[in-house]
């Protein structure tokens, strides 16, 4: 069972900290531009004053420091445009492209005059941007990487949506139970800004020594730019931080043009995608749907193939998945049913609502694994380990120890964990939803309503038929 080490009180000062500069950087861009927009350009100059604390070399060091200098000077968006450039070309492996897209010259900022007045009030504000770095010098690069990428998730909740953000007490959840070695490869398939990938590689560097090799793919431009200055600070090697649709067009393939495996994958990918990319499928040169073709409206299920496609055969994968992707019928379930056949599915770890930022209905971790040495599923009601602070529900590291405890010693436990074995799951029709297993007054009532949800579809189906009889006997009737 791996090591658990609780999140120490300089990371929780660091993640306040961040969003109360961001904010602060916010209000005055808000001020300046008179709406919300513009956040982004937030985002590169932050790097600036982290790289500023962390680079060995002086000419990293003194660049944000150079310009808060010559703030006062002219064309200050120019500035700032060069000095992003040349790092960029000098760092052309990791950083190559990422600063592209942001133009501190545009009009989007207001004319010269006012723009280089915006551009100084943003420098201002963000010099007192706090790394913590002082407090804990041997892990400098670590605690700037964590702080930069707080600051990033509040910026990308403005920017994007809380989407492409894994909320970090999730994130070492997911960590804990997947447990990466530094000697193994970590890949996440859809990464956003690249949050639950650095909460697992700050959980490897808590309980072991070195990090292992990064890999992802995120189709979103900013969130993949914001990914790959995180790693960068972080001093890992981000050329495998790739731009582009994961589904569509991977582009972690091998010298033979197959699928790059991968020892750890990990995943919180977009629910119910329509648009999914099916009739790409049809013709996937990479054999990731030979289990089924997911539903053309829905494509949960293509994202948990192209995962099962990307891992070794002693690989292991933590996905975040919806609580009706463990449950729907039709080709949904005849997918799921050769998942479990193959014996693929470890555990299913059920969540309660209100996690994420942006959504408030339950969802589970779906626990994959491709050397199992049993035949058995453990299910996990991990919902009463969480506690609700305003409107979310988190989960402190003393709760993740015991939800980590019982998954790796494979326990079960009374209203809260069960093994199941594969002949009950061909019994239940393959689903896989926790409250179908787990008996407790909680999941006792999901169930119910499970079930008068499933009523409640069969009798609007019947009414549509009784409605369309009803329709072509009216019609003859008038006729």
């Amino acid at each position: 069972m791996p090591k658990n080490n609780a999140r120490g009180g300089l990371m929780v000062d660091l993640v306040e900290s961040s969003k109360q500069s961001i904010r602060s950087a916010g209000e005055a861009l808000r001020s300046a531009l008179g709406s919300n927009e513009g956040w982004e350009y937030i985002l590169p100059i932050i790097f600036l004053k982290a790289l500023a604390e962390v680079s060995q070399k002086s000419e990293e060091r003194l660049a944000f420091h150079n310009l808060l200098s010559d703030a006062h000077g002219p064309d200050l968006g120019k500035k700032i445009n060069t000095t992003l450039y040349t790092i960029g070309k000098k760092y052309s492996k990791s950083l190559e492209n990422v600063f592209d897209g942001f133009d501190y010259r545009s009009s989007r900022l207001g004319s010269e005059d006012s723009r280089d007045y915006l551009l100084k009030n943003l420098l201002n504000h963000l010099s007192n941007f706090e790394f913590g770095l002082n407090s804990r010098p041997s892990h400098n690069r670590f605690v700037c990487a964590y702080a930069f990428s707080s600051a990033i998730q509040e910026l990308g909740r403005r920017k994007l949506g809380a989407e492409f953000i894994t909320p970090p007490d999730l994130g070492a959840l997911i960590a804990n139970l997947v447990d990466p070695k530094a000697d193994e490869s970590l890949y996440d398939p859809t990464l956003g800004v690249g949050a639950l990938l650095l909460e697992c590689l700050r959980y490897v560097s808590e309980t072991r020594k070195g990090l292992p090799n990064v890999a992802g793919q995120e189709k979103n431009w900013f969130a993949w730019s914001a990914a790959k200055m995180t790693l960068f600070l972080l001093g890992e090697n981000s050329s495998s931080i790739c731009l582009g649709d994961t589904l569509r067009s991977p582009k972690l393939v091998d010298d033979t043009h197959k699928l790059r495996r991968f020892d750890v994958v990990i995943s919180n990918y977009p629910w119910g995608i329509r648009d999914w990319g099916v009739d790409e499928a049809a013709y996937d040169l990479y054999n990731r749907f030979s289990l089924g073709m997911p539903p053309k409206s829905n494509g949960d299920y293509a994202f948990l193939l192209h995962i099962l496609a990307s891992l070794k055969k002693t690989g292991r994968a933590a996905v975040v998945v919806s609580n009706g992707a463990l449950s729907r019928g039709g080709t949904e379930r005849e997918i799921r049913r050769k998942i479990v056949e193959n014996n693929w599915v470890d555990a299913v770890v059920g969540l309660p609502p209100k996690i994420f930022y942006n959504k408030d209905s339950a969802c589970s971790l779906l626990i994959l694994k491709k050397d199992k040495y049993d035949d058995t599923i453990l299910f996990i009601n991990a919902s009463m380990y969480f506690h609700q602070v305003k409107d979310k529900n988190i989960i402190n590291p003393e709760a993740i120890k015991e939800i980590s405890s019982l998954y790796h010693c494979r326990e079960a436990k009374d209203s809260i964990s069960v093994l199941v074995t594969l002949e009950m799951l061909r019994k239940q029709e393959y689903d896989l939803h926790v409250g179908v297993h787990v008996h407790s007054e909680q999941t006792i009532e999901s169930v119910d309503l499970m079930l008068i949800e499933k009523k409640r579809s069969a009798l609007e189906a019947e009414l549509k038929v009784v409605e369309a009889k009803l329709t072509k006997l009216l019609k003859k009737f008038n006729d």
